[in-house]
Order: C-alpha cells, then sequence, then structure tokens
C-alpha cells in the first residue's frame, strides 16, 4: 500500500487549493484518491499527485494503488478544514484605492507615499513594481511578465490593504 500521504493535514480554508501526494510505488499503474464530501479533485486522479478544493468538511483524504494484479489497501490522511477569514472582510476601511480595476497600469488614489507602499500576490509574495508620481497619487506600473490575477497594495504605515485585478 502506499506508504503515506503528505500534504496539509490542518487548517486548509474553505475553497483553497491543496496539494497532496504519495510515493511512486514499484509495480503501481493507477492511484485512487477518495477526499472528504463537499471537496473536489481538481487534477491528477490516477496519478500520485492532486490538488484538491477544499470544500466545508473535515475528514479523510485516501489513496490505494493498483495494478493488473489487484489492488493494495488504502493510506489515509486526515484532515481539518478551517473557517477562514476571507481577507476582502477587512478591506472595507480604506483611504486609498486603485483605478481602473481591473487594470495594468493603475492609478493609486489617496494620501499616501510610495515607501509606505508594498505590492504583493494572492499568496503574500512581494512583487517588483515601479511607481510614478501623479497629481492625485501615484501610478502603479505592474511588470508585464507578470500573471494576470489578483493583487494587493498594503500601506504599511497605515495597515491598509486594497485589492486590484491585474490584466494583459
Amino acid at each position: 500500500k502506499p506508504s503515506s500521504i503528505s500534504g496539509p493535514s490542518t487548517g486548509e480554508c474553505i475553497n483553497s487549493v491543496q496539494t497532496y501526494n504519495t510515493p511512486l510505488l514499484n509495480g503501481a499503474t493507477t492511484y485512487t484518491w477518495t477526499v472528504p464530501t463537499g471537496s473536489t479533485i481538481q487534477t491528477g486522479q490516477g496519478t500520485n499527485y492532486i490538488t484538491v478544493l477544499i470544500g466545508s468538511t473535515s475528514g479523510n483524504i485516501s489513496v490505494k494503488a493498483s495494478n493488473g494484479c489487484g489492488t493494495s489497501s488504502t493510506k489515509y490522511r486526515a484532515i481539518t478544514v478551517a473557517s477562514c477569514v476571507k481577507l476582502e472582510d477587512h478591506l472595507t476601511d480604506n483611504r486609498f484605492y486603485v483605478s481602473p480595476n481591473p487594470c495594468n497600469t493603475c492609478q493609486i488614489n489617496g494620501e499616501l507615499n510610495e515607501h509606505e507602499l508594498i505590492v504583493t500576490d494572492i499568496l503574500g509574495r512581494i512583487v517588483s513594481v515601479e511607481f510614478i508620481k501623479s497629481e492625485t497619487g501615484f501610478y502603479l506600473k505592474m511588470p508585464f511578465e507578470k500573471a494576470s490575477g489578483f493583487y494587493f497594495v498594503r500601506n504599511i504605515k497605515a495597515g491598509q490593504v486594497t485589492k486590484f485585478e491585474k490584466v494583459q
């Protein structure tokens, strides 16, 4: 049977995407995964590596290996789903905003200093951007090679955050 299942087991947020895998088993040709009710295997069923959209129910992720001679016993990994607070719930008290939204070169309006601003991706990684002074704030120019998607401008001095979407 598979020796282990790797991946997070506690605190997964509802609607987050998590990755799970099991070491390759000599002779196995197919891996069959199950996930808790409400969760969905997005990719990888049949392989030793899956991505899962986490639902609202805690439970077991399981895997069994098989080949033309039979099927192994099942390996389980318990996961506990957390009711995470959405970041958007904390974005309502902003004194600055991004427009247009979505954008590629965005205007940041409000009373701020470019040295107090950082841009992060959805995983919290800092993104290097160019700030250009304007009459009402700054233009924020995103690097072209950065993928389309959601990013956050953080005013680190005031503790404020606003979300924007980058488009190509």
